[in-house]
């Protein structure tokens, strides 16, 4: 869309999110609840259908894809780290991590 407007309102971002191989236990989260930390560089985690575990958030603007495919591996190193630190007794193992972009607004409004 912001070929159409006269100026330009888009911030572009990667997000980043790794998933868990499936957890032994079906009742490792309490009802499958979504925890969602709001600081700024927010973090997310929640349950699957699969009994697994999906982690994601610590934007950062957007880079050319090389850059930010660059930055996958230690992003990922920091959202464990945050769920270590935050629920240290689940034992995570991870399956697959991915990164993906999307354009915002200052403002937050489509």
């Amino acid at each position: 869309m912001q070929q159409y407007l006269p100026i330009k309102v888009e911030k572009i971002h990667s997000t980043y999110a790794i998933v868990s191989e499936p957890l032994s236990h079906k009742s490792f989260w309490f009802k499958n609840a979504l925890a969602w930390k709001t600081a700024a560089t927010y973090i997310y985690i929640r349950t699957t259908k699969v009994n697994t575990l999906l982690i994601g958030g610590k934007d950062i603007p957007y880079k050319s894809g090389i850059a930010i495919g660059k930055q996958l591996k230690s992003e990922v190193s920091t959202l464990l780290n945050s769920l270590k630190s935050l629920f240290p007794s689940i034992n995570f193992k991870k399956d697959f991590s991915w990164i993906g972009s999307f354009a915002g607004t200052k403002d937050g409004l489509p």
